[in-house]
């Protein structure tokens, strides 16, 4: 707050506080109506991987351990952070917000402070570039909102990667130096010490910083030294302070782990030219027209601005200052200063700047008129081993310089005519900020996704114990490709406080992602693979081995992640898992649960009956069963030419069972068995349902599964009866089960 006690900012300060607080309420209202119940929902929303990163900096640090190593993710694998996004820098508010507000609110709070704080930080650095300047104050909330709620923000925030978020670097840092070269609020040693805390912020942050950064400082760095070329050995020396601070606070986070990467790129692999050519902003966003997707616009509006900005400055210029405002010389757009006031650069000087980021966006080169020009990018992207793999995100430097270029160049002619229309003047400025945040969709409902909270989650971490949580589908992935969709389940390891198979990080080996491609169970369960007859041999035989060795304790089931026939497939065949204690399910059974005998299976009721087509029918299902379907009036399910039930009976009572059925398209007989010995064969009507009953032994399922034999199957299709290519061979709509005296 030194910052801005007695020079004219504190006043101003608190009014854009207040303005860019409520534009982001406006922009985030549709997400703060489900604020702890739901996330910024866009196209690539990684809540899973921040909302578990936060806790897991709270869990290795109560644990006295390293927050940069873990195998909590992507177990068995022990991965180094220091090249994840893990975006420490917001712990501290996470830490803090999450006890009041719940994770969810905690995370959505982040969200809303990257606008406030990515604005307030502009609108300082663009008052101190401007001040004492007329129109200073207006041009400075204006170029906060549109730095703020730039196209590049609008399209992180609602894909909540809180590691892009944190616009406020580029002229926070700069600020600092500002403050440093031309000390005005602080003596230098505080600013140097503030310097250095924020440098190893943008270490904090992520490591794409250390690459935007020194290309959006670079220009302003060397103006400042040349300004004080009397004097520059103390700035310097100051300088370099702040950077041993931060050097030395990034050698314990997180440089000592980052040493430890070897960028061997068959262990890394570099992004490839088809994939620096999808993530590149296009030509066409240098004139606003491109379509908004990704980061790959400019905006049209903010795009628009740059270019009447560079019109009506050349114009101003060649036209003289004296025609221009005649003798009232203080609204000349020169570098001309009140006395005491700091010389700043021009206009001209920060539009210069800008293209060198904006040139980079552009990708490893570009195509016009059939001819491909190569681009610097290229040289970058072989600097950086191809780690860096989206060139559009150059626009966050870019917006910075060029927001910084618009509102100078823009200024005398906005103090010209407040001068002489105020009234029209400050509609006009009012009408461009609400066309600027129209253009970018701040008044469209942000998109937002519901994540359900589970209490098996909340059960899991209760349990004592170590043991391992693998969740189906299986999803492992590093930021650029992986095998299966599962990843989302990370979200869940912050509740249940469990190592897990699944997880997504930024950057693992490619080794330990192979791991899990090779696997037969793993790349199965991730729908990456057919499995024959031997490697459906291999995947029980490695799902034996983990539920033993590692040991996984529970694996969970997320019906909505997967499609219907990797519901049947895959949950039908977990059923049939020795080891596992019987399914447990939510009430619409969009999430099912198997717990390890080895932790105890608790008080199991015998099974009494199984409404085919119901929703808790996915607790019993076996293989060879088709989706719930409503058939010929009753709820039910076809089974195939073999299909299993998974049954749990007291051993040492026999049971009548019935059920009913309906054989399809031709005479069916069906052999109902068990491990025990047990076998009945029954022939099924095919024309009604009918209902069906059989005496089960005792003991004739020690496994739980009974076996549904027919005598083959058919599909509608041969049958000349509809397009349907299944293959069934009969419908059913309950079991019943009922003990019958010993």
């Amino acid at each position: 707050m030194k910052l801005l006690r007695n020079t004219g900012l504190g006043r101003s300060a608190v009014i854009a506080l207040a303005l860019y607080t409520a534009v982001a309420i406006v922009t985030l209202w549709n997400l703060l109506l489900q604020f702890n119940t739901a996330v910024p929902g866009g196209k690539d929303s990684d809540y899973y991987q921040f909302l578990w990163g936060y806790w897991w900096i709270g869990h290795a640090l109560a644990q006295g351990q390293s927050p940069l190593w873990t195998d909590y993710v992507l177990y068995p694998h022990l991965s180094n952070l220091s090249v994840h996004t893990l975006a420490p820098i917001w712990y501290p508010v996470y830490a803090l917000a999450a006890p009041l507000l719940g994770r969810l609110g905690a995370g959505n709070l982040i969200v809303l402070l990257g606008y406030v704080i990515s604005g307030m930080v502009m609108f300082i650095w663009l008052r101190r570039q401007l001040e004492p300047r007329p129109a200073a104050g207006g041009l400075a909330l204006l170029g906060g909102l549109a730095y703020a709620f730039s196209p590049y923000m609008m399209t992180h925030a609602s894909y909540i990667q809180l590691n892009l978020t944190p616009l406020w670097w580029f002229p926070l840092v700069l600020l600092l130096w500002d403050e440093l070269a031309f000390p005005r609020r602080l003596p230098r040693p505080a600013t140097a010490v503030e310097l250095g805390l924020a440098l190893w912020g943008v270490w904090l942050t992520d490591l794409q910083f250390w690459v935007w950064l020194p290309v959006a400082a670079w220009g302003y760095v060397l103006w400042t030294l040349w300004r004080q070329r009397r004097g520059w050995l103390p700035l310097l020396g100051w300088g370099l302070l702040a950077v041993a601070i931060m050097a030395a606070l990034a050698w314990v986070y997180p440089v000592n782990a980052l040493r430890q990467i070897n960028l061997d790129p068959n262990e890394y692999p570099p992004a490839g030219l088809i994939t620096l050519h999808a993530y590149s902003l296009p030509l066409t966003a240098l004139v606003g027209l491109a379509e908004p997707v990704e980061t790959k616009t400019l905006g049209h509006v903010l795009a628009w601005l740059i270019w009447g900005g560079i019109a009506v400055g050349l114009l101003w210029r060649f036209r003289g200052s004296t025609a221009r405002v005649g003798a009232n010389r203080r609204f000349a757009p020169t570098d001309d200063a009140t006395p005491g006031t700091i010389l700043r650069p021009g206009a001209w000087f920060w539009l210069a700047l800008g293209l060198i980021p904006l040139v980079l966006a552009l990708g490893p080169d570009v195509t016009f008129g059939g001819a491909t020009l190569p681009l610097p990018y290229a040289w970058l992207h072989d600097l950086l081993r191809g780690q860096h793999r989206i060139p559009a995100r150059f626009t966050g430097a870019a917006a910075f310089l060029l927001v910084t270029f618009l509102v100078k160049v823009w200024q005398p002619v906005v103090a010209w005519a407040l001068a002489r229309r105020r009234l029209l003047t400050t509609a006009a400025l009012a009408g461009v900020t609400v066309a600027l945040l129209a253009d970018v969709g701040a008044f469209q409902p942000f998109p937002v996704r519901n994540v359900p909270d589970y209490a098996i989650h909340h059960q899991i971490a209760r349990e004592p114990g170590d043991f391992i949580v693998m969740d189906v589908p299986v999803g492992t992935h590093y930021g650029w490709t992986g095998i299966g969709r599962g990843y989302f389940s990370m979200y869940y390891g912050a509740v249940h406080h469990h190592r897990m198979v699944n997880g997504w990080l930024s950057r693992i080996p490619y080794s330990t992602l192979a791991y899990y491609m090779d696997s037969p169970l793993f790349s199965w369960l991730a729908g990456t693979r057919v499995l024959s007859p031997d490697e459906q041999t291999q995947a029980a035989a490695e799902f034996d081995t983990y539920l033993r060795d590692w040991p996984v304790g529970y694996v969970i089931a997320y019906r909505d992640w997967m499609t219907p026939e990797q519901q049947t497939e895959w949950i039908g065949w977990l059923n049939e898992r020795s080891g596992l204690c019987p399914a447990e399910s939510t009430t619409e059974a969009d999430l099912l649960w198997w717990r390890a005998e080895a932790l105890g299976c608790g008080a199991t009721l015998p099974t009494s009956h199984v409404a085919m087509g119901a929703p808790a029918d996915w607790a019993h299902v076996g293989s060879g069963w088709y989706g719930p379907e409503v058939i010929g009036g009753p709820a039910g399910r076809w089974a195939g030419e073999t299909a299993t039930l998974r049954l749990t009976l007291d051993p040492d009572l026999a049971y009548e069972l019935t059920f009913s059925a309906l054989g399809f398209g031709r005479r069916r007989v069906v052999t109902l068995s068990g491990a025990g010995g047990f076998g009945q064969r029954l022939a099924l009507s095919v024309n009604n349902w009918r209902d069906y009953r059989v005496v089960i032994p005792a003991g004739a399922l020690p496994d739980r599964l009974l076996t549904l034999r027919h005598n083959g199957a058919n599909s509608a299709q041969a049958l000349g009866l509809s397009d349907d290519t299944r293959l069934l061979a009969a419908a059913y709509t309950y079991f019943t089960l009922r003990p019958l005296a010993p």
